[in-house]
């Protein structure tokens, strides 16, 4: 997901900053997050985990609001939220 993020940051910000008042704009944010929660929802399957409050979790380390606090708001390179992100996705799986 962070690939996909880094690649379109600028555009994907601008979507999710237009969602309130573009429908289309709404519409790309809304089925990005189905897609998201499904492949969530999957992985955490193999995992042996389907509890909400482990969904809920993963659902906020793979948001594209986690990943601007992460790049912009603390100033970590791709490769550090990689590895954040890497670090407390193992600590919620154990």
């Amino acid at each position: 997901m962070t690939d996909f993020w880094s690649a379109e940051e600028r555009l994907v910000a601008q979507l999710y900053g237009a969602r309130a008042v573009d429908p289309a704009a709404h519409d790309f944010v809304e089925r990005q997050r189905r897609d998201r929660y499904g492949e969530l929802r999957r992985l955490l399957a193999a995992h042996g985990r389907t509890d909400k409050q482990t969904l809920a979790a993963f659902a906020a380390l793979t948001s594209f609001d986690t990943y601007l606090e992460l790049r912009r708001a603390r100033g970590l390179s791709k490769r550090e939220v990689i590895r954040t992100l890497e670090r407390m996705s193992s600590a919620l799986l154990t």
